[in-house]
């Protein structure tokens, strides 16, 4: 709770709970709430001020991720409006 109010009074993260759940970054499924239970609770505190940006924080937790989460695939929004998923390139 004081990690919450913390960043609300201080940060202005209106919505914790989402802001905890959005992954950090397009490439990688992880988000901050990863860091904080793994226990890489400075850099969670590093990348919530704003010390050093999502693909820092990223490298302290896994620094294989990239590796880890590639995909020869992507997504696209079709001429119809909906989502899709395509091979890349």
């Amino acid at each position: 709770m004081a990690a919450c109010d913390f960043l609300q009074k201080h940060y202005y993260v209106d919505d914790v709970a989402s802001w905890f759940e959005m992954p950090m970054h397009e490439a990688a499924p992880i988000a901050p709430v990863d860091l904080w239970s793994a226990g890489q609770t400075r850099a969670f505190f590093d990348y919530a001020t704003r010390h050093i940006d999502a693909l820092d924080a990223l490298a302290k937790y896994d620094p294989e991720w990239r590796e880890r989460y590639q995909t020869d695939y992507e997504t696209f929004r079709d001429e119809d409006g909906y989502t899709g998923i395509r091979a890349k390139g």
